[in-house]
């Protein structure tokens, strides 16, 4: 399990400023192994405490924050993305390159955060869903961008870690259908998550 992030974790903004472009060099080389891409249209990331701690720090230096309190809360935001225990965390974008045509496109994935439309296959195991963050469905409004969770049963995780069964990343909405199944360097970096 991921310890949640907090004040200890964080840098100063002259500290992060002065580290930055090698923080961001390491995210660029994390995040690379951490994705998959469907059909250049979404864009799906794990995260794990170091990509999430490198957003807060990312949002504290856009923000200029330096105030505690303010820090803290940006923490009570960001600590739901790390993924808790026999849990895997990702960030889900959507790769829109016409912005004339972005309302159109946005509205194909309708319905997209609600139900079932994206899980894990692991043969002998049940799927294990994505749950969406619904914080996100606003004023009717089709978001560009997702948090979402996998939480696992503990034998689901054990499955996913030992076994050398292949694990399939599907997806199934009206607009697209999907079926990926995870690289091996994928993979490792999600058993690091889950273990």
């Amino acid at each position: 399990m991921m310890l949640p992030i907090t004040l200890d974790d964080i840098l100063s903004l002259d500290e992060y400023e002065q580290e930055r472009n090698e923080h961001r060099k390491e995210m660029i080389r994390l995040k690379v192994k951490r994705r998959i891409s469907i059909e250049d249209v979404l864009t799906l990331v794990f995260e794990n405490r170091s990509t999430v701690l490198h957003q807060i720090h990312e949002m504290i230096r856009a923000e200029r924050l330096i105030e505690s309190d303010a820090i803290a809360r940006e923490l009570e935001v960001y600590n739901e993305f790390v993924p808790k225990e026999n849990q895997l965390s990702g960030t889900l974008l959507f790769e829109l390159r016409d912005l004339n045509k972005m309302t159109e496109d946005l509205e194909r994935f309708r319905g997209f955060g609600q139900g079932v439309h994206l899980w894990f296959e692991i043969p002998g195991t049940d799927r294990i869903p994505a749950v969406f963050d619904s914080s996100r469905d606003e004023d009717g409004k089709i978001p560009s961008v997702y948090h979402l969770s996998f939480t696992f049963t503990k034998e689901q995780a054990e499955i996913f870690c030992k076994s050398r069964q292949e694990v399939v990343l599907v997806l199934e909405h009206p607009a697209l259908k999907m079926r990926t199944v995870l690289s091996e360097e994928l993979r490792g970096e999600l058993i690091d998550d889950l273990s």
